[in-house]
């Protein structure tokens, strides 16, 4: 069992008035374990933002039968309240309705994991994210011409998998994951969030000299679809849907090694090795290639 309360104190400030906001929270879970091989889990909680109230439900059975084997599923329920930024903001500049309704949220998952020791493991889950009356930041111009934020609420919804595959041979290790996401939205909303996501690593590692110098020497890459995503918007301190650029695919190759000599770790690396022009939010490029050394020395235990 725990909880909590308290309160949020907002000074009246350019853009705010003066408000004084009571939050709390309370809840209870029961966990079970039966023989190692069964773990049911439940919980539920209560919290209030101001005059909005909610309740959070949760439940996961998972699954261990042996033979590196795991599944699991689980489901989660939770209020959505807005942020005091978005009640409570009152520039001339920002567009909001009478009245944010609390939102929801709904997660449910499915996993399956296989294990062979420290050589191989594989996990993939699939996962449903139902959120209702999530509020939305839009750029938009007044009819005098001015540039002005609309807060708007939407009800999206994700489905996808998440997947994951680590397999060491020899002195080998290669590891990667990848994600795919069905977003369904309004058209306009469509492109938000990238559709696919992912990384890869593959690394040699060894101990050398009579085990006296240890070396770790590998290459990574990470990878995403197109998206909008959000910008800043400087005005108002919102983050506003991006409708000037697009976001376009994109890929990064790192190099790295790692040497123990002793006491003593060096790692140098050489990042973005293909000078790939990449972002991952409107207005924020990325760094271009790059060289790092780094040296770190234990002197005491």
């Amino acid at each position: 069992a725990r909880g909590e309360a308290g309160s949020v104190h907002i000074k009246a400030s350019e853009g705010y008035t003066d408000h004084n906001v009571p939050h709390d929270r309370v809840g209870i879970s029961v966990r079970g374990d039966f023989w190692d091989v069964l773990m049911p889990r439940i919980a539920w909680g209560a919290s209030s933002v101001g005059k909005e109230r909610g309740q959070e439900f949760a439940a996961s059975v998972e699954l261990s039968p042996g033979a590196g084997v795991r599944a699991a599923v689980s489901m989660y329920r939770r209020p959505l309240f807005p942020t005091l930024q978005e009640s409570f903001r009152l520039d001339s500049i920002v567009i909001r309705p009478s009245s944010l309704r609390r939102g929801e949220e709904l997660l449910a998952s499915a996993t399956f994991g296989w294990s062979l020791g420290n050589y191989l493991s594989a996990n993939v889950e699939y996962f449903q994210r139902q959120q209702t009356d999530v509020v939305l930041a839009r750029p938009r111009a007044t009819a005098s011409g001015t540039a002005a934020v609309v807060l708007t609420q939407f009800s999206p919804t994700w489905r996808g998998i998440n997947s994951s595959l680590f397999l060491r041979v020899w002195r080998l290790e290669m590891s990667g994951e990848f994600s795919f996401a069905s977003f369904s939205a309004q058209d306009t909303l469509k492109q938000l969030l990238p559709q696919w996501w992912g990384s890869a690593e593959l690394a040699f590692q060894d101990r050398l000299f009579k085990e006296q110098l240890g070396i770790r020497a590998g290459m990574r890459t990470r990878f995403a679809d197109r998206s909008r995503g959000l910008a800043p918007d400087p005005s108002t301190g919102f983050e506003v849907v991006n409708s000037t650029i697009q976001l376009g695919r994109a890929a990064t190759l790192d190099l790295y090694g790692t040497m123990e000599i002793g006491d003593a770790f060096v790692t140098l690396s050489w990042e973005n090795v293909t000078d790939a022009p990449w972002l991952r939010a409107a207005v924020y490029p990325m760094p271009d290639r790059q060289f790092k050394l780094g040296v770190r020395w234990v002197f005491m235990d």
